[in-house]
């Protein structure tokens, strides 16, 4: 079998603890961990979520509220954290945004709100200029002043760009939206 932390293959994803390989795919398994666990009301999928949410907080979690370290774009080691090889992926902080929305939609508790809100401000919506027509693919945390951080006029894959704009759409226009689905 072609099991792999980078797909998240490494182990059966209801006994995963650790958010492991590619940031992007690994966020859009625990999206889809807390999904099936609403929808089904089968704990083990929200247990799972909460154990991955819980190791991204605890140990893999930039203070801009970006994921993955490495240069494969994946999560590395718990607690290293590099500045100047920060990955923190445009597409990982869209997925983890949307991550922590669920849970709170699922439980209502405002912590998954301030880390939804970090990454929001501080890692996803400065990947874009204020003119709307540049991008980072990559977000650091230092420069190295070499000319490769800078906002991109085209960015080298699709994925960001439109990623952007169907994140900045399903933004509410007030905060006055509730939560339409709990968990339990």
């Amino acid at each position: 079998m072609n099991r792999s932390r980078h797909n998240q293959s490494w182990r059966p994803v209801l006994e995963q603890s650790e958010a492991a390989g590619h940031a992007v795919n690994a966020a859009s398994l625990m999206v889809s961990l807390i999904d099936v666990g609403v929808l089904t009301g089968i704990r083990e999928y929200f247990d799972t979520a909460d154990r991955l949410w819980r190791d991204v907080i605890g140990t893999k979690l930039y203070i801009t509220g970006g994921i993955g370290s490495t240069g494969n774009e994946g999560f590395g080691r718990p607690y290293s954290l590099p500045n100047l090889s920060a990955y923190c992926e445009s597409c990982a902080a869209f997925m983890f945004i949307a991550f922590n929305h669920r849970l709170f939609l699922a439980t209502g508790d405002g912590r998954y709100i301030d880390v939804m809100e970090r990454t929001m401000y501080s890692n996803a919506v400065d990947g874009v200029s204020a003119t709307g027509d540049r991008f980072f693919y990559v977000n650091r945390l230092a420069s190295a002043g070499d000319g490769r951080d800078h906002r991109w006029e085209k960015a080298s894959l699709e994925c960001c760009p439109p990623n952007l704009v169907r994140f900045l759409h399903s933004c509410p226009v007030t905060s006055s939206r509730k939560p339409r689905m709990r968990y339990m």
